[in-house]
């Protein structure tokens, strides 16, 4: 596993800053609930954990989907998604 740029870094915060904005306009236009009140603010810092995750499992998911040959346009939503739980097992895996 290679070393990721400050570049690709800033590229998958992006990417997952706009996932989060996704979940947000999802959370407040469609299901007209404040993602910042109740249970759902447990929802809302996990998907904020996965924005600082997602850089390190987006490079992990995408060092193993060049093995099995899936389309990256399904990896990224998935690795945002699975971000800390990717994180974490990468911790303990080292």
């Amino acid at each position: 596993m290679s070393n990721q740029s400050w570049f690709e870094k800033i590229v998958y915060m992006v990417i997952g800053m706009a996932f989060f904005v996704s979940y947000y306009f999802l959370m407040t236009e469609f299901f007209k609930v404040n993602p910042f009140t109740g249970g759902y603010i447990l929802l809302s810092i996990y998907f904020g954990l996965a924005i600082i995750a997602f850089p390190i499992s987006g490079k992990i998911l995408s060092d193993k989907i060049d093995i099995i040959g899936i389309n990256s346009k399904i990896i990224l939503p998935v690795a945002y998604v699975f971000a800390p739980i990717i994180f974490a097992f990468s911790l303990k895996n080292k």
